[in-house]
C-alpha cells in the first residue's frame, strides 16, 4: 500500500488534502474490499513523514485495528545507505488474531541484534569488479542508446572512461556533479570515491552519495550510477553483491549455491531496483508474526481453505478457472495461466 496512495495525508499549503479526495476514497474502498474478503492482516508502507492519523480512521471505519507503526532504514539490515526512512503501519482484523506483544519493540530488538552481528556494507567495498569480460558486457548492455555511438564503437571504448557511453544530457549532469563536489579539476585517480545519479539534474535533484554510504537503488533512475574515481557506472553485478547474491565464487561458496551467472540484456539493474527495502520488509513481517497468533475463527478459515484444495489433491496456489478453462498458479502475488495441470504441479 504505497505508490498509488502516496498522496494520503500529504500537506498542500500547510493543509491536509480534502478527505473526500479520490485517493482517500479509493483507499477506503480498498480497505472495505479486504475486510469483506476477510484479509486478516494488512501492511502499509510509505514515507516516514506521512501522517497515519487519517489512515487509522479509515482503517477503523473499515473494521481494522491499528496494531503498530514501525520506522525502518536500510541500515537496519546491514546496508549503509543514504537516509531513506520508511514507515510500516500494521492493521489487523481483531477477531482474527490474538496479540502477544508490540511488533515495533520486536523490530527494535531484531535491529540491535543485527547491528551487533554484522558490519554494514559500505561504498568502498562495492566497486570491486575489474575483469575485462564483465566490464565489457556491462558496457554493451547498459550504455545509453542516445550516445550516438554504433555498437562496434561501443566495444572499443576505453575501460578507463565510460563518459562517451552517456547521453549528452547525462554527460552534462555528470560534469555538474563533479563541479558541485569540487572534483572537476582533479584527475580521475585523485577524486574522492563518490557515486552520482547522472540521469538526475545535479541542481534540481542532487542525488549523490558520499562518506561511504551507498546510493539508493531504484528501478529506472539509477541505472547508470557514475563512480567519480573510475569514470564508469556501478555494475549490476556489484549492486547484486550488496545484497549477498552469489554473483562471485566467494559468495557462492558461503551460500553453498552455484554462482549466479548474470548475462547481458536481462534487466538486472531493474531487478535490483528498490531491493534495499526487501530486507526491511522481511524483518517487519517476521516481527509482526512473532507478536500475534491466529484465533479459532482464523484457524477455521485456514483449515476450510486448505481442505477444499486437499480434496482436489492440489496445493493452495494452484486453481482451475472454469471460465478461462485453464489452471492458474499464484507466485509472488501474480497469477500465471497454464493449460496443462502438470506444469504448475512440477
Amino acid at each position: 500500500m504505497c505508490v498509488h496512495y502516496s498522496t494520503l495525508g500529504k500537506k498542500v499549503d500547510h493543509k491536509l488534502l480534502k478527505e473526500d479526495g479520490p485517493a482517500n476514497n479509493l483507499l477506503l474502498i480498498y480497505l472495505v474490499y479486504h475486510k469483506n474478503r476477510g484479509t486478516a492482516l494488512l501492511l502499509r508502507e510509505n514515507l516516514k513523514a506521512f501522517s497515519t492519523e487519517y489512515l487509522e480512521g479509515l482503517a477503523k471505519e473499515a473494521g481494522y485495528q491499528h496494531l503498530a507503526s514501525i520506522i525502518v532504514e536500510a541500515s537496519d539490515a546491514g546496508l549503509s545507505v543514504n537516509p531513506r526512512c520508511r514507515r510500516y503501519d500494521v492493521f489487523i482484523l481483531p477477531e482474527m488474531w490474538n496479540v502477544h506483544g508490540n511488533p515495533a519493540d520486536a523490530y527494535n530488538s531484531m535491529k540491535q541484534h543485527i547491528k551487533d552481528q554484522i558490519e554494514p556494507v559500505h561504498l568502498s567495498g562495492v566497486i570491486w569488479v575489474t575483469q575485462e569480460h564483465d566490464l565489457r558486457m556491462e558496457m554493451q548492455d547498459s550504455y545509453n542508446r542516445n550516445c550516438e555511438l554504433p555498437l562496434d564503437k561501443v566495444a572499443s571504448i576505453s575501460l578507463q572512461d565510460w563518459t562517451a557511453l552517456l547521453s549528452q544530457e547525462e554527460r552534462e549532469n555528470y560534469s555538474g556533479y563533479l563541479k558541485r563536489l569540487d572534483m572537476a579539476d582533479k584527475e580521475v585517480q585523485d577524486r574522492e570515491l563518490c557515486v552520482v545519479a547522472v540521469q538526475q539534474d545535479p541542481v534540481a535533484f542532487p542525488m549523490q552519495s558520499r562518506g561511504g554510504t551507498l546510493p539508493a537503488f531504484t528501478t529506472d533512475s539509477t541505472k547508470r550510477l557514475m563512480v567519480t574515481n573510475r569514470d564508469r557506472w556501478m555494475l549490476a553485478k556489484e549492486k547484486l553483491a550488496c545484497f549477498g547474491f552469489p554473483v562471485c565464487k566467494e559468495f557462492a561458496d558461503v551460500a553453498k549455491t552455484p554462482v549466479l551467472d548474470i548475462g547481458p540484456n536481462e534487466g538486472w539493474h531493474r531487478c535490483v531496483g528498490n531491493g534495499m527495502v526487501i530486507p526491511n520488509a522481511g524483518m517487519v513481517i517476521s516481527c509482526v508474526l512473532s507478536c500475534i497468533s491466529p484465533t479459532a475463527k482464523l484457524m477455521g478459515l485456514i483449515c476450510s481453505y486448505r481442505g477444499a484444495h486437499e480434496l482436489q489433491g492440489l496445493p493452495p496456489v494452484i486453481k482451475y478457472h472454469s471460465g478461462w478453462k485453464c489452471w492458474r498458479v499464484e507466485v509472488g502475488g501474480t497469477l500465471h495461466r497454464m493449460k496443462d495441470k502438470e506444469v504448475p504441479l512440477q
